[in-house]
């Protein structure tokens, strides 16, 4: 791809024209992203121009990029014997091209070095893309489909930011609602204790509050319950305990409170 922008080259306006002769310049590139790469690659273009590479170079330096060595090759060497060959081819023809020049060898040395840039250039334009699918930048689906660049989906994208918060949140709920069970069988168990206060700190007997006209007199029915059994002897105690109480009723004291001590 970056040899073939460089074909398509304007010196005159520095800039890269496409297929539909539109120009693309250096401040068109970083609207679209690429302003860390734009400059190497025009400065790659100059270079290209300068040298007056013709057609045919330009498909002999292809084809030795694409039979170059890489990670994950399976017959390296014929790939290197292939490559071999294409620059062989090239040397040839610079040599018939350049017949007479004193600067032929040169030529030839200057060419081989651009595959050490393009080289460059293509880990620059992967970090790139890379860079791209982590911003999760929209693009149109022509450079998507170039680049390999695809739509990061909105869930895949918030379970990235939210990694391990799940979790962190259901321990989290339960812990508090073990708390909250705890503190509800504390509340009932320790009912004539001091009542705690709704943020956690508990409030002294001369802090607390007044409790209610309704509670005041079911605690006066209680008492007077109590005093009429405690009255009648240890026989009738007992017997009231045995058989399940005194008849108060269930709901007599409101689900908590001296009731449910008794």
């Amino acid at each position: 791809m970056m040899l073939r922008m460089a074909r398509r080259y304007d010196a005159a306006t520095d800039s890269i024209l496409f297929a539909n002769n539109r120009s693309y310049t250096r401040d068109s590139y970083r609207m679209a992203g690429m302003a860390d790469t734009i400059e190497d690659l025009l400065h790659f273009c100059r270079q290209m121009f300068s040298l007056t590479v013709d057609n045919v170079e330009y498909a002999l330096l292809t084809a030795i990029v694409i039979f170059s060595d890489r990670p994950g090759l399976e017959q390296a060497e014929l790939v290197e014997h292939i490559q071999s060959y294409y620059i062989d081819t090239l040397r040839i023809y610079i040599l018939n091209r350049h017949a007479g020049d004193p600067k032929c060898s040169v030529i030839f040395a200057k060419l081989l070095s651009i595959l050490t840039e393009l080289r460059t250039l293509g880990n620059q334009n992967s970090e790139m893309c890379f860079s791209l699918k982590l911003k999760n930048r929209k693009l149109p689906r022509f450079l998507e489909e170039i680049w390999d660049v695809q739509d990061i989906p909105p869930s895949m994208q918030a379970q990235m930011h939210s990694h391990g918060t799940p979790q962190s949140s259901s321990s989290s709920s339960s812990s508090s609602s073990s708390s909250s069970s705890n503190g509800s069988s504390n509340g009932n168990s320790n009912s004539n204790g001091p009542h705690p206060h709704p943020h956690g700190q508990q409030l002294t007997p001369n802090q607390q509050q007044p409790p209610h006209p309704q509670q005041q007199q079911q605690h006066s029915q209680l008492q007077q319950v109590h005093a009429n059994g405690s009255g009648s002897g240890g026989a009738s105690s007992n017997n009231s305990s045995s058989s399940g109480g005194l008849g108060v009723p269930v709901g007599l004291g409101g689900g908590g409170g001296a009731l449910d001590h008794v």
